[in-house]
C-alpha cells in the first residue's frame, strides 16, 4: 500500500520524491526599477492624452505602492525550501529559507502530512495528507491557509508533483487495485490514468518542457528508472542494475536526472544523462542519502542524509561538492522541495548561503559539552555534534566551512575538523598524548595548538588535514593558547617559561620568541585584532579576578576591559575587529557575551543554567 511506503519513505529512504517548482520568480533590483518607470512614463502618457496632468503624481504614487506590494509578495516567495518533519510530534510541511533559516511548521494537523511540492509561481504547495482518513492530494497557500482536497477518493493517493505551467498535477493511487500514475487538474477535475500495469508505479515527475514524466517502478522486479510521454505511451526504461534506483528528478534544462540508488551498498544521490547513460555516484557517504531535487538554477541540488545518526536536509553543489546541513534538528527531516528560485552567486561555494558572522562555542546544557554556533545577537543556537564525548575549543576556518574542535570521544582529547554545519566528523589526530587550544591560519591551511605529546606543554603546527605535525617550542616549562597573526608571519602564545603565566610572540616557524607582557599575575589566552595592531587577553593582575585586557601588539598600552567578580575568559575578536565576545562567569555560570571594543555595551548572548564556553568568532 501507498500508505506504508508514505510513512516509510519519511525514515527509511524506501520511496522518495523531491519536489521543485520549475518557474522562476527573478525580480532583480533592475527588474523593480524598469517596471516602476513603466508605470510612471504609462501615466504621464495617459495624463497628456486625457488632459488631467494634475493627477499624474498622484496615481503615479498609487501605482508604485501596487507594484512595490506585487515585488514584495513576488520576492517572498523566492528561495524557499518546503520539507517534512516530525519534530513537533508527526509529520508536518515545513517551510524555511534556503540557509536553512525561519523553518516554520505550515500545517499544523494531527494527521500525517506528506510530499510537498511548490506550485511554479510559488504560492501555494501540493501535499499527501490523512486528515480526512486515508491519504489525498490536498493545496494549501505557503502561509497556511485555503487547505483544499483536491481528489477525496477512498483509496490512498500520494506522492504529488505539478506540471511546469501549474496547470496540472501528476500523483500515484491505489484507486484501481495497485499503485499507478494519475494526472489531475489543478481544481481537482479530470482524473486520467496513465500507466497500467499490475506492478507498482511511484513518484511521477514532470520534465521541464512538460512532455515527459520520469517515475519510478517495479515492474522487471525491483525499483528502476523509467520515461514515458505525459499520455503514458512510449515508457523506456533507463536504468539497469540489480539494486534499487528511486526519487527520480530533472534537472531545469532537461538534460540530467538526479535520482537515489542502492547499487553501491547503501543509499547514495546518482545523477544521469535522460537516456541514462553516465551514471555517476555523487555523495559517496557511509550514511544513507536520498530523495534529491534540483534548485531552480540546476547549481544545487538538496537532499536527505543520515550522516548526523538522523535524517535532516543537505544542500550541495550540482556536481557533490559542499555539502551543507540546512536543518540540524532531533527530528527527521525530510522531502526537501525548492520554491521559484533566485540564482546563488554561482562560485561554487555553498558557503554564498551561510551568513558570514556566526559564533561558535562549547556548552554542556545537553549533559555533556557539546558544539553549538548562533548569530552574533546570541539567536538560532544550534548544536552541531552529539558524540556524548567531551567537545571543547571550536574555531571556525577562515572561509566559513569547517570547524576544528577537541574531542574525547575516543578516549583523550585530539582534534577533530567537521563541516560548519556539524557533518563529517573527522578525527585529524591520534595521540596518546593530550591536544588543546586550537586557531587555524589566515589561509586556512595550517592549525597550531598545545599538546603534551614530548613531556610537557609546546605549542605544534600541522596542516589542516592532520599531515606533517611540527614542533615550534622547546621548552620545559608549559606553553599554551598559540594563535596566528592576520598575516600568518606571527604566533603569540601563553608561557610559564619565567615564572607565571605571560604572553609571547614568535615568528611562524618558532624563531624570534620574544615576551609580551610582564606582571606578577597571569595573563592568558591572547587572540590578535584583525588588523593585528592589538591583542586582546585573560588576566588576573589587578585584583585576583579574570578579567580581560586589551594591549598594542609589542605589549605596550594594557587597558583593562572588564570589571566584574566573575571570571572573564577566551576573549575573540569579532571580523570587523568592533565588538569582543567572550565567556563570563559573571551571572554564576559560564555564559557567552559580547563588548564593545572599549569594554563598554556589553549584551550578554547565552543564559543558560548550563555552561557556555569556548567562543570564537567567523572572521
Amino acid at each position: 500500500m501507498i500508505k506504508n511506503k508514505i510513512i516509510v519513505i519519511s525514515f527509511l529512504f524506501i520511496i522518495a520524491i523531491f519536489i521543485f517548482s520549475l518557474l522562476s520568480c527573478d525580480l532583480s533590483r533592475e527588474t523593480r526599477e524598469e517596471k516602476a518607470s513603466a508605470i510612471e512614463e504609462e501615466a504621464e502618457t495617459e495624463a497628456l492624452e486625457e488632459g488631467i496632468g494634475e493627477t499624474i503624481e498622484t496615481d503615479t504614487e498609487e501605482n508604485l505602492e501596487e507594484t512595490a506590494a506585487e515585488i514584495e509578495n513576488e520576492s517572498s516567495l523566492k528561495n524557499k525550501i518546503a520539507f517534512t518533519s516530525d519534530r513537533d510530534g508527526n509529520s508536518e510541511i515545513y517551510i524555511m529559507n534556503i540557509d536553512g533559516s525561519e523553518q516554520t511548521n505550515i500545517t499544523n494537523n494531527p494527521a500525517y502530512d506528506a510530499n510537498p511540492d511548490f506550485s511554479p509561481d510559488g504560492a501555494k504547495i501540493v501535499f499527501a495528507s490523512d486528515r480526512d482518513g486515508n491519504f489525498d492530494i490536498f493545496l494549501i497557500n505557503i502561509d497556511g491557509t485555503g487547505v483544499t482536497n483536491l481528489t477525496n477518493n477512498p483509496a490512498v493517493e500520494a506522492l504529488p508533483s505539478f506540471s511546469p505551467d501549474g496547470s496540472k498535477i501528476a500523483f500515484t493511487s491505489d484507486r484501481d487495485g495497485n499503485d499507478e500514475i494519475y494526472i489531475i487538474n489543478i481544481d481537482g477535475t479530470e482524473v486520467t490514468r496513465i500507466t497500467d500495469n499490475p506492478a507498482d508505479d511511484l513518484n511521477p515527475v514532470f520534465s521541464p518542457d512538460g512532455t515527459k514524466i520520469a517515475f519510478q517502478s517495479n515492474r522487471d522486479g525491483n525499483n528502476k528508472i523509467y520515461i514515458m510521454n505525459i499520455n503514458g505511451t512510449e515508457v523506456t526504461r533507463i536504468t539497469d542494475n540489480p539494486e534499487n534506483d528511486r526519487a527520480p528528478f530533472f534537472s531545469p534544462d532537461g538534460t540530467k536526472i538526479v535520482f537515489q540508488s542502492t547499487r553501491d551498498g547503501n543509499d547514495e544521490i546518482y545523477t544521469m544523462n535522460t537516456d541514462g547513460s553516465a551514471q555517476t555516484n555523487l555523495t559517496n557517504s557511509n550514511a544513507g542519502e536520498g530523495v534529491p531535487a534540483f534548485s531552480r538554477d540546476g547549481a544545487k541540488i538538496a537532499f536527505l542524509s543520515s550522516n548526523n545518526d538522523n535524517y535532516e536536509i543537505y544542500i550541495m553543489n550540482a556536481d557533490g561538492s559542499g555539502q551543507f546541513n540546512l536543518t540540524n534538528n532531533i527530528g527527521e527531516d525530510n522531502e526537501p522541495a525548492f520554491s521559484p528560485y533566485e540564482r546563488i552567486p554561482d562560485d561554487g561555494e555553498i558557503s554564498k548561503v551561510i551568513p558570514e558572522d556566526k559564533i561558535v562555542f562549547a556548552s554542556d546544557r545537553d549533559g555533556n559539552y557539546e558544539i553549538y554556533i548562533m548569530n552574533p545577537d546570541g539567536t538560532g543556537q544550534i548544536r552541531l555534534t552529539r558524540s556524548g564525548g567531551g567537545e571543547a575549543n571550536p574555531v571556525l576556518s577562515p572561509d566559513g566551512l569547517k570547524i576544528i574542535f577537541l574531542s574525547s570521544r575516543d578516549g583523550n582529547y585530539e582534534i577533530y575538523m567537521m563541516n560548519s554545519d556539524g557533518s563529517r566528523q573527522t578525527r585529524i589526530t591520534n595521540n596518546s598524548a593530550e591536544d588543546y587550544y586550537l586557531s587555524f591560519s589566515p589561509d586556512g591551511s595550517k592549525i597550531i595548538f598545545t599538546s603534551s605529546r614530548d613531556g610537557n606543554y609546546e605549542i605544534y603546527m600541522m596542516n589542516s588535514d592532520g599531515s606533517e605535525q611540527t614542533r615550534l617550542t622547546e621548552n620545559s616549562a608549559a606553553d599554551k593558547y598559540p594563535a596566528f597573526s592576520p598575516d600568518g608571519s606571527k604566533i603569540i602564545f601563553t608561557s610559564d617559561r619565567d615564572g607565571n603565566y605571560e604572553i609571547y610572540m614568535m615568528n611562524s616557524d618558532g624563531s624570534e620568541q620574544t615576551r609580551l607582557t610582564e606582571n606578577s599575575g597571569y595573563s592568558v589566552l591572547p587572540a590578535f585584532s584583525p588588523n593585528g595592531s592589538r591583542i586582546v587577553f585573560s588576566s588576573d593582575r589587578e585584583d585576583g579576578d579574570e578579567e580581560i585586557y586589551i594591549m598594542n601588539e609589542d605589549g605596550s598600552e594594557v587597558t583593562r576591559l572588564t570589571e566584574t567578580p566573575g571570571a572573564d575568559m577566551y576573549p575573540s575578536f569579532s571580523r570587523d575587529g568592533s565588538k569582543i565576545v567572550f565567556e563570563s562567569k559573571r551571572s554564576g555560570s559560564n555564559d557567552i557575551f559580547l563588548m564593545n571594543l572599549d569594554g563598554s555595551g556589553i549584551i550578554r548572548l547565552t543564559n543558560n543554567a548550563a555552561d557556555d564556553t569556548f567562543p570564537s568568532f567567523f572572521r
